[in-house]
């Protein structure tokens, strides 16, 4: 366990009254549960709504489709960020094969469709064990990732004249080495597969369903994705926004 003050969680929900007294002193961390639809941001605003405090910060960033846990630090204890950064992330991925998207989700429309009669569960299992270990990403088309000062992503919006070879260079550029420890295909059923995922942080999980696709011949992309641990943290651990608030009134 990382110790450094009170860690709020479903676990220890007994120690409220302490974990509000220090908030404003020592600071605090709780365990939250990002909706779907929201941003990262979205959720930290909506939290110094609730609590007053200005200083929040978070463990590591959600896209606006996927929910999950998020490590939330409030006051001073976003001085301690860093224990947080390099922990391990687990991930429920719903995969759908037979198309590639732009965003390597459901964000744009299919294309590259094909055909996956002959795509099965053991075929997938197969693949997803080259895929285990360290591999080498390059992030997302559309990426936070920070180029010359500015969001990847902004940078491919903002400019209708930028090649398919520019923005391979850029992603090369910003490769990255990372560690996939569990792989896992729980169930596929009519192009549909749910994937099991235990990752080092600062994997992409829209890259690495779009390298499946692409290495399995069907193409495919990330249609839903939940967080579900970081670290020895559980979602199960974590609290809703609706059940923060209405515990924070206690």
């Amino acid at each position: 366990m990382i110790e450094f003050i009170v860690i709020l969680t479903k676990d220890n929900i007994n120690d409220i009254n302490e974990w509000l007294k220090s908030l404003n002193e020592e600071g605090g961390i709780s365990l939250l549960i990002k909706e779907k639809g929201w941003t990262s941001f979205d959720l930290v605003a909506k939290l110094r709504n609730l609590t007053g405090i200005r200083k929040i910060g978070h463990s590591g960033t959600l896209d606006p489709l996927a929910t999950g846990l998020m490590i939330i630090m409030f006051g001073r204890a976003t001085k301690k960020a860093s224990m947080f950064s390099d922990l391990n992330k687990r991930y429920l991925a719903t995969v759908k094969f037979g198309a590639r998207t732009a965003t390597y989700d459901r964000e744009m429309e299919e294309e590259d469709l094909k055909n996956i009669d002959d795509l099965d569960f053991d075929k997938i299992k197969n693949i997803l064990e080259g895929f285990k270990g360290k591999i080498i990403q390059k992030p997302p088309i559309y990426s936070a990732k920070s180029f010359k000062g500015k969001k990847l992503y902004k940078i491919i919006r903002g400019k209708q004249d930028l090649n398919e070879d520019i923005i391979n260079e850029i992603r090369e550029i910003k490769k990255n080495e990372v560690e996939i420890y569990q792989l896992e295909l729980l169930n596929y059923l009519n192009g549909i597969g749910i994937i099991d995922i235990n990752c080092s942080s600062g994997t992409y999980i829209r890259t690495l369903v779009d390298d499946i696709g692409q290495k399995l011949g069907t193409g495919a992309y990330l249609y839903d994705l939940i967080r579900t641990g970081i670290g020895e943290f559980d979602i199960k651990q974590g609290f809703t926004i609706n059940e923060f608030q209405n515990l924070i009134k206690i």
